[in-house]
């Protein structure tokens, strides 16, 4: 079934430090290279950037700061954020919940923590 429920979803703490439920992987169900997870940050996460992976962010919930290609700037609910391979990045904020869709999908080997 193509079916899941965020509540139903185990978490883990992901590499830059974020806390993650994968909701759609490759390895979770037959799709092409592509994922899609829920991100809570509370505090920040590492500056890393992503070997391969090219990432768009949805701002679900919260408001926050977010580095990106050298420049700080805000972040807040309904914002859509593009995030080339590459690019050094991160998230600072009390509490921000994101989305995050992943190209090819998200691998921990493909991110690299700069800090």
């Amino acid at each position: 079934m193509y079916k899941r429920n965020l509540k139903e979803i185990s978490g883990f703490i992901a590499k830059d430090g974020s806390y993650v439920k994968e909701v759609i992987n490759p390895r979770i169900f037959d799709v092409k290279d592509y994922s899609i997870a829920f991100a809570i940050i509370k505090g920040s996460t590492k500056m890393h950037y992503h070997k391969t992976s090219e990432e768009v962010y949805f701002v679900l919930k919260g408001r926050g700061k977010m580095f990106l290609d050298d420049k700080w700037f805000d972040i807040k609910e309904g914002d859509f954020i593009v995030i080339k391979p590459g690019i050094k990045h991160k998230v600072m904020a009390d509490e921000i919940h994101i989305i995050c869709y992943s190209h090819p999908s998200y691998k921990d080997d493909d991110t690299v923590c700069l800090e």
